[in-house]
C-alpha cells in the first residue's frame, strides 16, 4: 500500500490539534494511531494540521463535517459522538 496523503502533503507530516475534552483526546488518539498504522510511519508534523473539535447544535444529533483545505484538515462534531464519528469516517475513506 502506498503513503496517505492529504491535499499532496504526506499524512506523517501532519499534526492532530484537539481540545481538552475526553472525547476529543479520546478522538485525536485513535486517529493518530490508526493513520499511523495504515501509513507505516509516525506523526511528526511540520506541514499540516488536523484539528478535532465539537460545535454544539450545528449538524443535527450526532452529526459530524470534515473538511479538508491545503495543509488544514477540521473534523467537527455537533457532540462528541458525531465527533467519533467523524473520525471513524475519515477512517473509513
Amino acid at each position: 500500500m502506498g503513503k496517505v496523503t492529504f491535499c499532496g502533503i504526506p499524512v506523517e507530516k501532519y499534526t492532530v490539534c484537539h481540545g481538552d475534552s475526553e472525547v476529543q483526546v479520546h478522538g485525536a488518539e485513535v486517529l493518530r494511531s490508526y493513520l499511523e498504522k495504515i501509513n507505516g510511519e509516525a506523526l511528526r508534523g511540520g506541514e499540516g494540521i488536523i484539528r478535532l473539535r465539537v460545535e454544539e447544535g450545528c449538524l443535527g444529533a450526532d452529526g459530524y463535517r470534515i473538511r479538508n483545505h491545503p495543509g488544514e484538515m477540521e473534523i467537527v462534531g455537533s457532540n462528541g459522538r458525531g465527533l467519533l464519528y467523524g473520525v471513524y469516517g475519515l477512517l473509513e475513506k
